[in-house]
């Protein structure tokens, strides 16, 4: 082994012992040796056999013979051992003081049993006659293998347990190390360094002193002594443990940087002593979370743990760190990356049980390590399922305690393939959402070149089309060939919707919301449409005026000089992300009774809704918006039992809150924060619960939900109107005109040349 090495070899932390760790329970005066029982001198302990003080209680009590107990609960203070002077009638079978309960002698006819207990006997059936046979004392084989174990030797029998239980000295007739005749014998002391049989104690020749009659008293075993640390002992100790795990630390680092970029091969004793290291530096970790969240520790110590960043440092330096190195050297390293994954699961789950400060760094710890386990399941796709699995149900769990992290998302798109709508769903939610992250900007790339590269993943071809057609305007490469894209995409969605049933209400969840994140700009800082929408306290009648709900040619001309603008722009995804995002929705309109279409429905009117909230955001897009659609499929959900009352609320009805599975699709994003009200996910439900499930009473939410959102839309007087009396939605004569001028700047009127194959995913002109 190379000397870098050798310091594995030691504790880089020290011991209990150099740490000075605070005593909790007071050392027991029993533990080296036998206490000298009173009146006995130091030189009367010579050639003395010791008592097994592992079965001795620690107080001075009388002794007492436990239940189903391997041997006798002996005093060392008051109670007389039993002294063996040599003789066979000593060694044999000790004479028993009057008083005292006799020896319970072994039954003849037993031997011993094989098994998980030597020296044990049990009987040997004879021969016809069904009663045990009788086996000479002589050839009986009572010895015990374990030298600790006092139920025999290869040379004497087993004591029972009648003649191994130690009695006390009846009270005022007999005292500690008197015989019965009332001569007094001296009782020897073990000493120190002496090896004497286990469990034996000496006894007189004369025989055993016993209790003279009555119940013996319960032995009361004493509470131990507690210690309470002060703050100063616990800063100390927090400060030395600091050090060790600075030390630790700083080694894995050295050894990271040595050997990360090195081709060297590391032996098996080298893999096992980095594991070893490592596992000490968690273990390091664990204990300074423990001592600096004390409760008797003081409020600047508690904030150590964030003030030096503790949590991060210990998934960078003790866990993520290792496992890059290797995953690195893989197919050689793969057991001992295995078995170093299941150490540090091992210990998150406990850092999430006892340091719940923290919970949320740790729940994403294990999603992280679950997926490191999955990865590693290459051929048995079980497995790799299954970590897949546990790792997303970490993942949902981390979304659920903070929905507007873009990072969570990005992890969940990585666990969602190989199903490309919600890859990309994930992936775009990932960097619209209130905190996003811009690093998934390059995995989602990796994304559009999969469907354009690998001919071994065959993908729906309007699927295949869809996700292309983002990956033109994620690159924002506005040619010919997104047009072929999209104008393939809405030409076949009609089909693809009924061919794929009920799976459509997720999936088209998935495709509005990637949309609107196109609409978005993916999240560009130089988006015309920011995706965190500014929320005004106003009401909307206040910013949309009635007099912009007219149509003077003043007012279209306009229109038409912003779309002209917008369309000559080469910077600008607005023009053709709106008008892929609603021309898919005409086409979600027209499925007229399809109730799979309904959560599709539902986000986009909430989609709309907070966009009319914000004058500048709704002006850029309004004319795109089929009104016309929208207000023919309201109609059609109108019966004759429909409570119309819910149209005419300003605010969200309590009645409605319950969740329905798109407003978890929505949750987090920065838009839909106008949408929820503050509280509406306080009681939701889990996916063990039944989130994702789908039941026939979520349709009849989802379509009151509706009614209510087109209500405050309707409320605008802008697009569609709401009559009362005939409870029916009308379109406005000034979103007629946007929809005539929405088809004279329409971008993707060309004929496809080539479209993608039935059965693979060719793309055109990819």
């Amino acid at each position: 082994m190379s000397d870098s090495f050798a310091c594995l070899k030691s504790n880089p932390c020290g011991d209990s012992k150099s740490r000075k760790l605070p005593s909790i329970v007071s050392p027991t005066p029993y533990a080296s040796c036998a206490r000298r029982p009173i009146g006995r001198s130091a030189s009367d302990d010579a050639g003395s056999f010791s008592a097994n003080i592992a079965h001795h209680p620690a107080s001075p009590t009388s002794a007492v013979k436990k239940q189903f107990s391997m041997g006798a609960e002996l005093d060392p203070c008051i109670s007389a051992p039993q002294k063996f002077d040599g003789s066979p009638e000593a060694k044999g079978t000790p004479h028993v003081a009057p008083g005292a309960r006799p020896r319970r002698q072994p039954q003849k006819g037993w031997r011993r049993r094989s098994g998980n207990a030597p020296g044990r006997l049990v009987s040997q059936p004879s021969g016809g006659s069904g009663i045990g046979k009788g086996i000479p004392a002589g050839e009986r084989d009572w010895s015990s293998p374990d030298p600790a174990d006092d139920r025999g030797a290869d040379d004497e029998p087993s004591r029972p347990p009648s003649e191994r239980m130690a009695v006390c000295s009846s009270v005022g007739s007999s005292r500690a190390g008197e015989s019965p005749a009332g001569n007094h014998t001296p009782q020897a002391e073990p000493q120190h360094g002496s090896t004497p049989g286990p469990g034996r104690t000496e006894a007189s020749g004369e025989g055993t002193s016993g209790a003279a009659g009555g119940t013996q008293h319960p032995g009361l075993l004493r509470s131990p002594e507690t210690y309470s640390i002060t703050e100063a002992q616990l800063n100390n100790e927090v400060r030395k443990i600091y050090a060790g795990l600075e030390m630790v630390e700083s080694k894995a680092i050295e050894f990271y940087q040595q050997y990360v970029e090195s081709r060297e091969d590391l032996s098996a004793p080298q893999w096992r002593a980095l594991i070893a290291l490592h596992r000490t530096l968690l273990q390091e970790h664990h204990d300074f979370y423990l001592a600096s969240l004390h409760p008797s520790a003081s409020a600047p110590v508690k904030q150590l743990a964030e003030k030096y960043s503790m949590p991060t440092r210990m998934w960078r330096y003790g866990i993520h760190l290792f496992l890059d190195m290797l995953y690195r050297r893989l197919p050689d390293t793969l057991e001992h990356m295995t078995t170093f994954i299941y150490i540090a699961y091992s210990m998150l789950t406990l850092l999430l049980e006892t340091v719940p400060k923290f919970e949320q760094t740790w729940i994403e710890c294990l999603g992280d390590l679950a997926r490191y386990r999955m990865a590693l399941e290459k051929v048995d796709l079980h497995e790799r399922e299954l970590w897949a699995g546990i790792s997303r149900y970490w993942f949902n769990n981390a979304a659920d305690k903070a929905p507007g992290l873009g990072r969570i998302q990005h992890h969940l798109a990585i666990l969602a393939r190989p199903d490309a709508v919600q890859q990309l769903f994930y992936y775009t939610k990932s960097l619209v959402s209130v905190h996003d992250f811009p690093s998934a900007r390059e995995s989602i790339l990796l994304l559009f070149k999969s469907l354009l590269g690998n001919s071994k993943l065959h993908y729906d071809p309007a699927v295949a089309a869809f996700v292309c057609a983002h990956g033109q305007l994620f690159t924002r490469q506005v040619s010919n060939e997104l047009v072929l894209l999209v104008d393939y995409f809405i030409s076949t969605l009609d089909k693809h919707i009924g061919r794929m049933g009920a799976a459509f209400k997720l999936q088209g969840v998935y495709i509005m919301s990637s949309h609107f994140a196109a609409l978005f700009e993916y999240g560009h800082a130089d988006a015309l449409v920011p995706a965190g929408l500014d929320k005004s306290t106003e009401p909307p009648k206040s910013r949309i005026s009635q007099s912009d709900c007219e149509t003077p040619t003043s007012r279209l001309k306009e229109i038409e000089a912003d779309l002209q603008t917008y369309r000559d722009s080469p910077r600008s995804l607005l023009i053709p992300s709106s008008y892929f995002a609603f021309e898919t929705f005409a086409v979600v309109l027209n499925q007229i009774g399809d109730t799979n279409v309904y959560p599709a429905l539902h986000v986009t009117l909430a989609f709309i809704w907070c966009l009319s909230r914000n004058c500048d955001a709704i002006k850029q897009v309004e004319m795109m918006v089929p009104w016309a659609g929208v207000a023919r499929f309201l109609n059609t959900m109108v019966r004759y039992d429909t409570d119309t009352s819910v149209i005419e609320h300003e605010q969200l009805p309590a009645s409605l809150w319950k969740q329905v599975p798109e407003d978890f699709c929505l949750r987090g994003q920065a838009w839909s924060g106008l949408y929820y009200p503050p509280d509406f996910f306080g009681n939701s439900l889990t996916e063990e619960d039944g989130r994702w499930i789908e039941v026939p009473s979520l349709d009849v939410y989802r379509a009151y939900r509706c009614f209510w959102l087109a209500g405050r839309i309707a409320a605008l007087h802008r697009w569609i109107e709401y009559d009362p009396e005939s409870r029916g939605f009308t379109t406005t004569p000034f979103a007629k005109e946007l929809e005539k001028l929405a088809r004279r700047f329409y971008p993707f009127n060309a004929t496809a040349a080539s479209t993608p194959t039935e059965n693979g995913t060719q793309i055109p002109n990819t």
